[in-house]
């Protein structure tokens, strides 16, 4: 089995391909409408950070502190281009400890989308698909780079 082949299935364990991103996210557990909580303002945030990574599933995020398994939160993300967040809903389906310092400890929290707007889960796939080809084209330019040096080198 080639290379590229066991790289290929690692990244089919997972049914939204996920991808790093730096996105600013608001996450509120007060229960509102989403079409209500389009509307609110920062008075509403209990959580105000960016992701890690992203998919058409969820996304991850770093906090100061572990939040339970199943928590449900209204998140407001904003995506690169566009003037308004989209809004749905998540909920808290993994926390790890990714920082050991017991004075400020980290958490990484992975939240997945429990309801979304067809539109918005769209544009989230589309975005990561957009990410994924600029990796792969930069990928493999720079392995073009290598191959050639090495086919150079005496």
């Amino acid at each position: 089995m080639s290379r590229d082949s066991i790289q290929i299935a690692g990244l089919q364990r997972r049914s939204d391909v996920r991808v790093p991103a730096r996105l600013p996210v608001r996450l509120s557990a007060r229960v509102v409408s989403l079409s209500d909580f389009k509307d609110t303002g920062h008075s509403e945030t209990i959580i105000s950070s960016c992701t890690t990574t992203i998919s058409g599933g969820g996304f991850s995020m770093v906090y100061h502190q572990a939040i339970p398994l199943g928590t449900s939160f209204n998140v407001q993300l904003q995506m690169p281009g566009t003037q308004r967040p989209l809004t749905m809903k998540a909920k808290v389906v993994r926390c790890s400890r990714v920082k050991g310092d017991t004075d400020s400890p980290e958490f990484e929290l992975g939240l997945a989308f429990s309801r979304i707007a067809e539109a918005a889960c769209a544009r989230i796939v589309s975005y990561v698909f957009k990410i994924q080809q600029t990796t792969t084209a930069e990928e493999t330019h720079k392995e073009s780079k290598e191959v050639r040096y090495d086919a150079g080198d005496p």
